[in-house]
């Protein structure tokens, strides 16, 4: 018998594999949806995409996929995310 749970967005199947429920948003959905890149002046851009890039990982409690990870790396906020990831794990 397959037993599948869903937590956090994540699916668990019995045989103990993690994967994203398709349903969910990635984060290139998410920051289309928040239009982040039609925002025109730069210091309002840069603030609003790390802040919404930020919020959308800690809702995740960080468990985020490969391609929402090469989105936050092709943004240039890698240095940022593993800052606030270590910060999230830390009080945990």
């Amino acid at each position: 018998m397959i037993v599948n749970y869903l937590v956090f967005g994540f699916v668990i199947s019995s045989s103990g594999r993690f994967y994203v429920e398709e349903s969910v948003m990635t984060l290139r959905e998410y920051l289309k949806e928040l239009k982040i890149n039609q925002i025109e002046d730069d210091e309002e851009f840069c603030d609003k995409e790390h802040d919404a890039i930020m919020n959308y990982c800690t809702e995740r409690k960080f468990l985020i996929t490969d391609n929402d990870l090469a989105c936050i790396v092709n943004r240039g906020l890698n240095e940022s995310y593993e800052f606030q990831r270590a910060e999230y794990i830390e009080n945990l």
